[in-house]
This record gives C-alpha cells, structure tokens and sequence, in this order.
C-alpha cells in the first residue's frame, strides 16, 4: 500500500468496505495501491489504483480493482523547487473543482443515468462509484477500476478514428438531451454550473490565464506559416479575449442549453471493445468532471472535435461530424419527449459561430496538450503559470512539431469557419 493511501484506510478499514460491497467476502489475501498515471497525463487531481485479491466463502478467490482520486496538493507537488512567481490560482482553487467532481457523481450524473433509464436501463455516462464505511481525512472519489472491464483511453497523441469519434459524438448527443430534459423536469442547474468560473468575481484569473497562454503563443505565432492578415486577426482576437471569456459564461436562456461536461476531451473518455475483433466500440464512459458548465452545447463539441479526432479527418470530416451529432441529439431529445423547442441544423450551426471562442481555446491549450510527450513537468503549476518555468513548458508545447503541423493549418480554417469573428461572439 502505497503511504498516502496508506494514511487515509487501513487495512481494517478496507476489509469493512470489502465486507459492506461483495456479500460473498471472506478475506483479504493481497492489497496493493499505487499511482495510476504518470507525470503529464493528470493535473488536478491525484489517481491511485488499487487491486486486492480477495478469498470468497466458497474459497474462490476473486480481484477487485477500484480507482481512487484525492485532490491534489499542489503546493506540496515540488517541495524542493524555488518558489518564483505563482501560478494564478492555489491549491484550494483546485480543491473546488474537485469538490464539484464529487456532486457530479453523486447528484447530477446518477440524475440524468435515471431520465434515459426510461428507454435504456443498461445507458450509463460514468463508472460504477462507491463509499468508505469510514469518513476520510479529506474529499474523495472512489470507482470502480473501468480497466477491470475492459474498457481503455485512445492514445492522446494519435486521436480517434471515425467510428470511435461517432461513437462519442452519440453518446454525447445523449448527455447533452438528458441534460436539457432535466431542466424541464427539475429545474435551473445550481448557480456554480451555470457560472463555472466565466463570472465577473473571477476576472483576475482569466486576465492571468489569458496572459500566460496568449504571450508564448503570440510569439509562437512566427513558426505556424499564416498571411500577415490572419496573423492580425489571432493577435487583435487574443486582445479581448478577457471580454469574450466573459460574454462566453452568460446563458443564453432563448437558445438550446445542455449541461457540458467541460473537459470533454480525449483522456477523460473510454471505450469499451468487442471481444471478437477488439476493435468494434460496444460502450463508451466519461470521466473526469471537474467542469461542468450549463451553457451552449458548444462547448463540449468544440473541445472534443478539435483536440481528440485523428488529423485526417479533423478538419476535413468536421462538418459531417456536426450533421451526425444533430441527427442523434433530435433523435435523443425525441426519446426524452423534450418540450421545448429543438435545434434546427442552421441553429446549431449558427450557435458554433456565437460561441467560437472555445474553439480557439481548445486549439490553443488542450490540443497542444494532446499532443505533448509527457513530461516532468507536465502539471497544474508549469501549465497554468506565468513564470519562467510555465513560459518554457508552453513554448515547448507550442513548438511540438506535431502540433506545429497541425495548428498552421487549424488557425486558417477557425477564421474561415468565422469562428474568430469577435463582433459575431461579442454582440
């Protein structure tokens, strides 16, 4: 047992829950936790997995494999490193976000889980979840371990292919109806997923956040091939980008509004495969929601579409990916017996424009993420910080010739699609 996890259950206390979750429970044979993913791949939260190997009354021995998530001390991440300038934000800002995954799990998923049941009581969006009989010494998530069942991530670096991209697009489509229906039935959304952090309170730190993205990357700007006026575009667009972060959060209460997971990218969605050619997609789960958002469907579209498919058919399949998740959104909102009005293909297209500026967001931040090597460096301070370290891991990220080779060309069609056009999004 690793020590940290070492510190919040003891052995004793993890028998308990065995006892209290598997009826058939004798004994504990072996325990082992450890950390589930390497440096680069997790930045908010610690991941510890743990298997243990149980004996049942019948003697039969079966493994259990559960995934455990604590939040992370960031300040305590590098003990040893001088401590320049901050990153903008701490490590009780984080600790909020985690604390909104934990009523994700327990409330507003298992809500909308129950409003497909209606028409599919096998459909779920996350992991099975359980509880410690004890209280722990801080917050934390406890699920099943999907890799038990088989289920797996894509490689981030290599993206999905088109049936895999459907297959999450469908599934997405589902989320989002479930999540307009549950506001005809229960109601506006709690005030922190309608805001999230888009609020006038929290100014400060996007001005932060921008700067330490928008500096390295204006000066990145040189390597990506662009004409001198779509050069004056991005650079005039990231001057108002604390503007537009802003008019992004306001809710449109005239428009199709979804509940968006908000991180909705390649690492935090898995896929599980036919057993007879391991390729076919049987089922796919969601993870990871730290940021949740009631807002324009936009959100999750954009950041899925342009961070996780594989480049070849990003860009070029766009438009019939956006066809395909309307036709499964109307057919899922029919199923649900949706009331208000459903979104024309033009609508949903027209709402793409509007809100354009996660589009660039996640072209500029979470692809370069997806396509980074992992590093040591690679977590929530290097990332978020303006100093000296942050300034080198971004530039390292935005000269990876693997994203070099995509954003040259994405920057282009993000104008052309007018998805940068600030008058569209401001007004």
């Amino acid at each position: 047992m690793s020590k940290q996890t070492a510190a919040l259950v003891t052995c004793e206390q993890f028998k308990l829950f065995l006892r209290e979750n598997f009826e058939d429970f004798d004994d504990l044979i072996n325990f082992s936790a450890v950390r589930a993913l390497d440096d680069g791949e997790n930045y908010i939260t610690t991941i510890i997995r743990i298997r243990a190997d149980i004996k049942l009354k019948d003697t039969s021995l079966q493994r259990v494999q559960l995934i455990l998530k604590i939040p992370l001390k960031v300040n305590e991440a590098k003990e040893n490193e001088n401590n320049e300038e901050k990153a903008p934000s701490s490590a009780d800002d984080y600790h909020e976000l985690f604390v909104t995954e934990s009523d994700m799990y327990d409330n507003i998923v298992p809500e909308l889980e129950e409003l497909c049941a209606n028409f599919d009581n096998k459909l779920h969006f996350k992991p099975k979840q359980y509880r410690f009989a004890h209280e722990l010494t801080c917050n934390y998530i406890l699920l099943e371990d999907l890799q038990a069942r088989g289920f797996e991530n894509a490689p981030r670096r290599v993206g999905h292919n088109e049936e895999h991209t459907k297959a999450v697009l469908a599934k997405l489509a589902q989320w989002h109806a479930a999540s307009a229906k549950r506001v005809e039935i229960r109601g506006d959304y709690p005030e922190e997923y309608v805001n999230s952090y888009f609020s006038q309170q929290n100014l400060s730190f996007i001005e932060n956040m921008n700067a330490a993205f928008n500096e390295p990357f204006a000066q990145c700007l040189e390597s990506y091939d662009l004409l001198l006026p779509e050069k004056e575009v991005i650079l005039n667009y990231m001057k108002n980008m604390n503007e537009l972060y802003l008019k992004f959060g306001n809710v449109d209460a005239q428009a199709f509004n979804v509940l968006n997971h908000g991180d909705f990218w390649i690492n935090n969605i898995m896929f599980r495969h036919s057993e007879d050619d391991g390729e076919t997609v049987q089922e796919v789960l969601f993870v990871d929601f730290q940021l949740p958002k009631y807002g324009s469907f936009a959100m999750d579209v954009f950041c899925f579409l342009m961070t996780s498919p594989q480049w070849n058919i990003k860009l070029k399949n766009f438009d019939n990916f956006i066809n395909f998740y309307h036709t499964e959104l109307i057919r899922n909102l029919k199923r649900l017996n949706y009331l208000r009005p459903i979104p024309t293909l033009e609508q949903i297209n027209t709402q793409l424009e509007k809100y354009g500026l996660w589009a660039f967001v996640c072209v500029q931040r979470m692809l370069a993420v997806a396509l980074l090597d992992p590093h040591e460096n690679s977590n929530i301070e290097t990332f978020m910080s303006n100093n000296e370290a942050g300034k080198a891991f971004k530039k390292r990220m935005f000269y990876n010739p693997k994203y070099v080779q995509q954003v040259k060309e994405i920057l282009p069609w993000l104008i052309e699609k007018n998805y940068m056009h600030y008058m569209t999004q401001i007004s």
